[in-house]
């Protein structure tokens, strides 16, 4: 299966440059790489070096869920990996990741599950409250397509965790795979601690979410 490495970016563009470097070490030389920046500030943008699998795109300030969907209409892979910036890779991962799918009751892979716990039990109860991290997971572009991507009336927060909602809710037989033991070290809100609104956001995104699952 081709594969599409999709990397939002907002400012910090140092991050991004490490990990590409690593991908280009470590990872098969053509697999697509999609860059899409968000808005950031001039001295922050992400300036591609001569290679001829990565794309860069860029949009106005939007927000991670909006770059996530932006990368995707930019790609061509069969299996689509989203990974954020602030990842250090120390080997070949890509494989191992994307192995999971080749189960038809795979909707999901990623490296790392997490419990959501700022979610009332009202609204989890039709689903795990553990979920795929969203800082790395790959699903099969058909997929993606079929569940009509991600809901960007999130701007930061929570799409994910409804992205894999949705695809559990088409798929009713489908479950997510952790992937544990990759090569990869995730830093953690490198990028989004330095943003003046990501309290606001927070609140804003989780009343979103709790909206639109309490009515379902």
């Amino acid at each position: 299966m081709t594969t599409s490495v999709i990397i939002p970016q907002y400012g910090e563009f140092d991050l991004t440059q490490r990990l590409i470097r690593n991908l280009e070490v470590y990872e098969h030389p053509t697999t697509e790489l999609i860059i899409v920046d968000d808005g950031s500030p001039e001295l922050d943008r992400f300036h591609a070096p001569p290679i001829n699998h990565l794309k860069v795109v860029a949009q106005p300030h939007r927000g991670v869920t909006a770059a996530w969907n932006r990368g995707v209409h930019h790609s061509c892979g069969e299996v689509l990996i989203f990974l954020n910036n602030d990842v250090t890779c120390t080997g070949a991962w890509i494989s191992r990741l994307r192995e999971p799918l080749e189960d038809r009751n795979v909707v999901l892979a990623g490296p790392r599950m997490r419990r959501e716990r700022l979610i009332p039990h009202a609204v989890a109860q039709e689903f795990s409250r553990c979920v795929l991290e969203g800082w790395c997971f790959a699903v099969r572009r058909q997929d993606f397509l079929r569940v009509g991507g991600f809901d960007e009336r999130f701007e930061m927060y929570f799409s994910d965790t409804d992205f894999q909602w949705r695809l559990l809710k088409m798929n009713q037989q489908g479950c997510l795979r952790e992937v544990p033991d990759l090569p990869l070290k995730h830093a953690g809100h490198a990028t989004t601690r330095h943003l003046d609104r990501r309290r606001d956001v927070h609140a804003s995104d989780r009343r979103k979410f709790l909206q639109k699952w309490s009515c379902r």
